[in-house]
């Protein structure tokens, strides 16, 4: 049995052929009409596979008849492109023929460079900024809190940078003899210790509130005071601003502390604190930078219970300089490479687009971004859900429903690749940094989404069972990334090797968790004099991402016969 196969771009018609035989007999083949689907994709075709007559009969001839599109069904009925068509008749013979084939020698971090710089040993970066410090000389001091406490640094010894929040109220700031007005220094008692510290920053704001949020830090409105690289030692710490905060005197004050890097320890004189009024964020926490052509490859078996639910939820930095630009977070393909989930964010025109699903063509929604914000510059929490047994498909924006589509029914089975940072074809690398990547096989509510947004999925999570990978990324280092699920779906690899970073104390901005105690602080009025500001400046060091070189065989191109990093 024979099939033909119309395929018909740019402008779409009604079309029919007819058949006559030998003996006058007429056979007529109803293809592509107005209620043809159109393919997946922009600029796609409508096309499908129909009958034809067996090959044991002769015919004469095989007339084609269309009506050039203007569709009734669509508004307008005529466009700018319905002045022409192109049809395109295959016939599938089962014969192969031979076919030209390239295949490069080698690839370097996923493309094949004619020439390219490599060295045998690690290769750095390097960041300069301005180191700002002045002298200042306090005429009034406001010491609160009993004292009596310790307060080790650093925060957490596993991890190279840490920050933490504590608010100090007005109440007890009064009551200490603090006046309102320009605070130009502040004084840490160091009880034992030497310790070495990068960044060493001190952000000062007003806030109303007496407790800090769970969870997540305050960021707005922090005005920056001190920020040396310093060695701290016992006895007194005197930190002079660079730059003086100015006091309302009715205000609560929130302190902000954070470094970047650090060796040795200290103990501070502390004060007990009351209760959501001190918080802390130090244990390992690394992010992936994708830039070029970076890519995780994520085992199949994390969606063998992914058909009719999913959500995916990640943090995500796009890089200012690059987007948007045509790019795909994630993708996931089935074994003939169709398209089952997928995700830009963004596309070249600044939409987000969601793709779940396969049968015939993809299920998909997209909205336009209403600010670069969304995915550029900053962090932002993504999350796409989709359930088939209601056809709802949905994205959420840092907790907030963003959009949502119906009758969405197309099952999400059978994916056999999956990839965060391009798409399984080696296209659409995406330009930025990912965090906290999950993978479940249930739709997560917004409350839960919010609930959980700002720290660590833990077995508390009420649907800690439907969790099928979870890429923390705070290996920090090397060149493997671990499922922190229950499941052990390990990534299978990292390829062109994106850069571990981490947020070096400042930049932290989840996992704040509750603590007992603030440093015993003196807070300083005094003369501050502009003219006396000097800056140096620092120049902080970085590694390179490696490069993975792999070399194929020139008898069997395919094949890849070595890799070096």
């Amino acid at each position: 049995m024979k099939y033909f196969v119309p395929i018909l771009s740019i402008a779409f018609f009604l079309m029919s052929f007819t058949v006559k035989a030998d003996g006058g007999d007429t056979l007529i083949v109803q293809t592509i009409d107005f209620e043809t689907p159109v393919l997946p994709g922009w600029n796609s075709p409508r096309g499908g596979k129909y009958l034809f007559p067996s090959d044991t009969a002769s015919f004469s001839q095989i007339l084609m008849y269309y009506t050039l599109k203007c569709d009734p069904n669509q508004s307008p009925a005529c466009g700018e492109w319905d002045y022409t068509t192109h049809t395109k008749i295959l016939e599938h013979t089962g014969e192969l023929d031979s076919n030209l084939y390239h295949h490069p020698n080698y690839k370097v971090s996923n493309v094949s460079p004619d020439s390219f710089m490599l060295m045998n040993d690690t290769s750095w970066y390097y960041r300069a900024s301005l180191e700002y410090a002045n002298v200042t000389i306090a005429t009034n001091t406001g010491e609160p809190g009993a004292g009596g406490q310790q307060f080790d640094l650093p925060f957490d010894a596993t991890s190279p940078d840490g920050r933490a929040q504590f608010i100090y109220t007005a109440t007890e700031l009064l009551a200490a003899g603090l006046q309102t007005g320009e605070i130009t220094g502040l004084e840490f008692n160091i009880e034992s210790g030497l310790f070495e510290v990068g960044h060493f920053q001190i952000r000062m704001t007003h806030i109303d509130s007496d407790i800090l949020q769970e969870d997540s830090f305050v960021n707005d409105n922090l005005t920056a005071v001190f920020n040396k690289n310093a060695q701290i030692n016992t006895g007194d710490f005197q930190a002079d601003f660079a730059f003086p905060f100015e006091w309302d005197g009715s205000s609560n004050i929130l302190i902000d502390l954070s470094y970047s890097s650090h060796s040795g320890t200290s103990s501070l004189e502390a004060d007990l604190s009351e209760t959501q009024q001190s918080t802390v964020s130090a244990a390992p926490d690394s992010f992936l930078d994708f830039e070029g052509w970076d890519y995780i490859s994520v085992p199949p078996d994390v969606f063998q219970t992914t058909d009719s639910a999913i959500t995916i939820a990640f943090w995500q930095y796009g890089n200012p300089a690059v987007q948007p630009t045509n790019c795909s977070v994630f993708d996931g393909e089935d074994s003939t490479g169709n398209r089952v989930l997928h995700a830009h964010l963004p596309w070249s025109n600044s939409s987000i687009y969601w793709d779940a699903g396969w049968d015939d063509g993809y299920d998909r929604i997209y909205r336009g971004a209403d600010n670069a914000s969304d995915f550029e510059g900053q962090w932002n929490y993504w999350v796409f859900t989709k359930n088939v047994r209601d056809g709802f498909m949905r994205m959420y924006l840092n907790g907030q429903f963003w959009y949502i589509g119906s009758s969405k029914f197309k099952s999400m089975a059978g994916i056999t690749d999956f990839r965060i940072g391009a798409n399984v074809q080696n296209k659409y690398y995406y330009a930025g940094m990912i965090d906290e990547f999950q993978i479940w096989d249930t739709v997560l509510t917004q409350d839960l989404i919010n609930e959980w947004m700002h720290k660590d999925i833990s077995p508390d999570h009420p649907n800690y069972g439907h969790l099928r990978a979870y890429y923390q990324m705070n290996e920090g280092g090397g060149f493997d990334v671990a499922d922190n699920s229950p499941n052990g779906f390990d990534a299978i690899g990292m390829f062109g090797f994106p850069e571990w970073k981490d947020n070096e104390g400042a930049e932290r901005f989840r996992n704040a968790d509750e603590m007992s105690k603030r440093p015993h602080l003196i807070f300083q009025n005094g003369i501050y004099d502009a003219a006396l500001l000097d800056s140096t400046v620092v120049v902080d060091t970085f590694s390179h991402a490696p490069l993975n070189i792999v070399f194929y065989d020139p008898d069997d191109p395919p094949s890849p016969t070595d890799t070096i990093m």
